[in-house]
Parts: C-alpha cells; sequence; structure tokens
C-alpha cells in the first residue's frame, strides 16, 4: 500500500473514531433529555456513563497510539539494531518485518549487505592475488640474492639497514681474528661497519651528480643518480668496492630531495677484490722488478756489443771476454724472465674466465662425464682414476677441459673401439701432468695430432675450439705418446699448477631459524 493511502486510511480512521465518541456523548444526553420524568438517569448516573464512554476512548486511542508506536517507531529501531549486528559479519542479512513500509526498507538494506559482500570478496581476491605475486616477487629476490656472489646491503638515510644477504652478514661481520661477531642486523646501523664520512661523501657525491644536471635538457636525473663508487676496507683486512645506488621515494615521501626526487636510502653491493689487488700487486712489482733487475745486464750487453762492432781488429783475448760478458748477461736476462714468467704465469691469461679448482675434483668430474657419454652407445665405454695428487690445484677453464677430456676419449672409444681409459694427475715441479692413456690399440701420431687440432664434436654437440685451443687457453701444453713397452699410448697434457687459493669461497649459511627472511 502506497504512503499516501496510508495517511489517508489513518486520518479516516481517526476522525470516525472522533465522530463516534461525539456521537456517543450527543445520543446519552438527548436521552436523558427526552425523559423529562426523571425517573431515568440521574445526573451523577449521566457523568459515570460519560466518563466510561471517555475511558472506553481513551484506552481506544491508546491502543490505536501504541499499536502505531510499535509498528512504526519500535520497527525501524530495532531494524537499525539488526543492520549494526549483521554488518560486522558476512553473509547475513535482515529479518522481513511485518509492515509492508519496513519491509521494503529491509529488502533495500539486503540489497546494499549483498553487493558489500561482493565488493569485500572482490576486494579479497585483488588482495590474494597481489599477496601472491608479492610472495613471487620476494621469492625471486631471496633467491637471486641468496646465490649473488656479491654481498647486497639495503639501508635508509639514517644508516639503519633494512635489508641484506647472508653473504654480506658473513663478510661484514667477520673480525680481525676471524671469529664472527653480530655487527650486521636488522635495524642496526651500518656505520659499526663503514665509516660514516665515507658513506656520507658517496652520498653527497650521489646529489651532486643530479644538481649539475639541472641546466641540462633532456637528461633523466633518474639516470644520472646511478650509482656511486668507493674502496673500503673491512675489519677483517678485506678489501671491498663498493657501489652505492639511491633508493628514490615516490612524490611527498620524506627524505633527502635533491631536486624534485626524493632519496630514502641506498643500496650497498659489495665486491670482494683483495685477490685482485694482490695480482694486481705483484704483477706491479714484477714489472718494477724486471725493469730495475735488467738495466745493468742490458748496459752491460750494450756496452759489449759497441766495443765489438767498433773495434773489429780487437784482440781474440778481448774479443772472447766481452762475449763471455754478452753470454752471462744474456744468461741472466734469461733467467730474471724465466722467475718472473714461473711466478706469475696463473696471472698472464686473464682475459680468459680461468678458475681455480681442486685437480682431484675435475677428475672425478672427468670421468663420471666420460662414463656416462660412453656408456649410451652400444659399446660401453670404463673410466678408472690413478694417481692422482689430492691437493694439486689448477688454474683452467675446467667447462672446455672437460670438453677436451670427453672428445678424445668417446673418439677412441668410436673409432678404434677402446672399451677402458684412464686418468691420472700428478705434479711436476711447478706443472701439473695430467694424462689420458689407455692400452692395446695404438694410435698413428699423424691421427693423433689430427684429432687435437680438428674442432672438437662430441655426440652431436660442436665447438668451434680444437682441443689444442683449450689447452692454449689454459696456458698449458698437450701432445700423444706411446709407450711400446707398457703397450699404453696417452694424451699427456702439462698446464701451470696454482697455489691453494687462501680465500675460497665460503658456502652461503641460511639464516637462523626464528630469525626475520631477508627481504
Amino acid at each position: 500500500m502506497k504512503a499516501t493511502r496510508q495517511l489517508y486510511r489513518a486520518a479516516l480512521l481517526a476522525g470516525l473514531f472522533v465522530l463516534a465518541v461525539v456521537l456517543a456523548a450527543a445520543t446519552l444526553m438527548w436521552v436523558t433529555e427526552a425523559d423529562g420524568s426523571g425517573g431515568g438517569w440521574s445526573a451523577a448516573g449521566r457523568i459515570f456513563v460519560l466518563l466510561l464512554l471517555t475511558l472506553a476512548g481513551a484506552g481506544g486511542a491508546y491502543l490505536v497510539i501504541a499499536g502505531c508506536y510499535t509498528r512504526y517507531v519500535n520497527g525501524p529501531l530495532r531494524m537499525a539494531e539488526d543492520l549494526a549486528a549483521v554488518t560486522t559479519h558476512s553473509g547475513l542479512r535482515l529479518p522481513e518485518p511485518a509492515t509492508p513500509e519496513l519491509r521494503a526498507l529491509g529488502q533495500a538494506a539486503n540489497q546494499l549487505l549483498a553487493a558489500r559482500d561482493a565488493l569485500e570478496r572482490d576486494v579479497a581476491e585483488r588482495v590474494r592475488e597481489a599477496r601472491a605475486s608479492l610472495e613471487e616477487e620476494r621469492s625471486r629476490l631471496a633467491a637471486l640474492m641468496a646465490d649473488l656472489s656479491q654481498s647486497v646491503v639495503v639501508c635508509n638515510l639514517d644508516g639503519r639497514v633494512l635489508l641484506y644477504n647472508q653473504r654480506a652478514k658473513q663478510e661484514l661481520s667477520a673480525g680481525p681474528d676471524g671469529s664472527n661477531g653480530e655487527l650486521l642486523g636488522l635495524g642496526r646501523s651500518i656505520y659499526t661497519v663503514f665509516d660514516r664520512a665515507l658513506i656520507e661523501h658517496a652520498l653527497e657525491r650521489l646529489q651532486s651528480a643530479s644538481r649539475d644536471a639541472d641546466g641540462e635538457a633532456g637528461v633523466d636525473r633518474k639516470k644520472l643518480l646511478g650509482s656511486a663508487q668507493f674502496v673500503t676496507a673491512t675489519r677483517a683486512g678485506r678489501l671491498l668496492r663498493a657501489h652505492m645506488s639511491p633508493v628514490l621515494g615516490s612524490d611527498g615521501q620524506p627524505g633527502a630531495q635533491v631536486g624534485d626526487l626524493s632519496v630514502t636510502g641506498f643500496v650497498l653491493v659489495l665486491d670482494d677484490v683483495t685477490s685482485t689487488n694482490e695480482r694486481h700487486a705483484r704483477r706491479d712489482a714484477l714489472i718494477q722488478s724486471l725493469i730495475e733487475g735488467g738495466r745493468g745486464p742490458l748496459g752491460s750487453l750494450r756496452a759489449a756489443a759497441e766495443m765489438l762492432s767498433d773495434f773489429s781488429d780487437m784482440p781474440a783475448q778481448q774479443r772472447d771476454r766481452f762475449l763471455g760478458v754478452i753470454r752471462d748477461e744474456a744468461s741472466v736476462l734469461s733467467t730474471q724472465f724465466e722467475t718472473a714468467a714461473a711466478a706469475f704465469s696463473n696471472d698472464l691469461r686473464e682475459r680468459w674466465l680461468l678458475e681455480e679448482i681442486l685437480g682431484a675434483e675435475l677428475v672425478e668430474v672427468a670421468a663420471r662425464r666420460i662414463a656416462e657419454r660412453g656408456n649410451a652407445g652400444q659399446h660401453k665405454l670404463a673410466v678408472k682414476s690413478e694417481q692422482i695428487d689430492e691437493g694439486l690445484w689448477l688454474r683452467v677453464d675446467s667447462f672446455g677441459l672437460l670438453q677436451a677430456l670427453s672428445y678424445l676419449a668417446l673418439r677412441l672409444q668410436d673409432e678404434y673401439e677402446v672399451r677402458e681409459v684412464r686418468l691420472s694427475l700428478q705434479r711436476s715441479g711447478h706443472l701439473a701432468q695430467l694424462d689420458l692413456y689407455w692400452t692395446g690399440t695404438f694410435l698413428n701420431n699423424e691421427a693423433a695430432m689430427i684429432w687435437l687440432q680438428d674442432p672438437m664434436n662430441i655426440g652431436g654437440e660442436s665447438s668451434p675450439l680444437s682441443v689444442v685451443d683449450v689447452i692454449e687457453r689454459c696456458n698449458g701444453e698437450i701432445w700423444f705418446q706411446r709407450e711400446r713397452v707398457s703397450h699404453r699410448a696417452f694424451f699427456r697434457t702439462m698446464l701451470p699448477a696454482a697455489e691453494a687459493p687462501k680465500d675460497l669461497p665460503r658456502a652461503i649459511v641460511s639464516a637462523a631459524e626464528g630469525e626475520r627472511p631477508e627481504f
């Protein structure tokens, strides 16, 4: 029923009620006046009847007002309480009121609740998707930082550590005596590890780079805020090269203002350059020793040569004496160069990606790879290791060397049906002697040279490099040799032996249980 019709109905009922009361009173008075004999209603009786009618009218009016109050005042209040209760829980709805008006209001409220629940589900789904994406990014970041060989530390402008990887914790928490102190941790100051003035100077350099770009048109200052570099030492005496990059905040975010950019922190990527610095120092010292040590012999050689050239009629005894000077000084120079080559042979090929590896480990991997590939064909190939020097270190291109050994072994199997090959590794002076040998089948020298010079092709995997190219890259030599007495033939490789590295990469230790994740 419409609201106007309800209003008309209520007004009509109220008018009829008032009319009924008036008519009742009028009828009573009329009846009393019509009875003139006085034997009818007395004045007290009339007053009593009038009071009864008044009370009856008041009671009826109260009932009407109470009903309207219950339906149109208590009903909305009760609905408001129910609405406040159901809004705190998803899926609940208002009960249907008795009156049509409140029922329409309840239906509208239930529609709003349903729309609210749908919106909450949509928001929850978007939050779940964003959280899953964030967790994926976090996992990638954690895996990336865990596998980095560099140390990474992220700090705010106050120098408080916000993020670091385990490599940084190992490198920066090591003490001078090798002990591991808790210098680096979340919320701790980076200035306990690095000098405050050093960090502040690097930040100033980043800011000055941006200020210098203010007058240049078309320059992206975010690129100019790329990085600053400095070199410092740790408490353990390790030399680190630090790359500092700023962390840029959004507009309005508090931080150091550089033009219209807000810098909220910085990232430090640390490289251990101790070995590189020591190698460069050795190279510089070697060059200096060659220069200083070669001046005297070269001067003597030049003087003796000039004397022999200027005085061709020199007596034989004096000529022999000058020739002896030339021979002795040339021998001194030759000794100096041989000593320098032996001392610095491992650093002569820095342009190649050579790595220091334990020789026994290299032989073990080579034997396993040869056996796996050799057993894939129709005929099986056995691989054994003998006479392995467990403490011998090599500085080689391990992948290329493994490829060369596999190539030679599998070619022996395919073309000469060799069923067993053996590997040995021994020290020979300052060199390492790596042999690949077999028994019973001889290979002529011409075929061996062709094998060493041809590009390697192993099981469908081709390489533009030959065996000789790989060995020369490792600063070594290889040749073929036969022993008729023992009926053995072998490819012998001579490689420079390396000293056992003093700064072996330490294994990355996982974070302790309960410790806050890196990301």
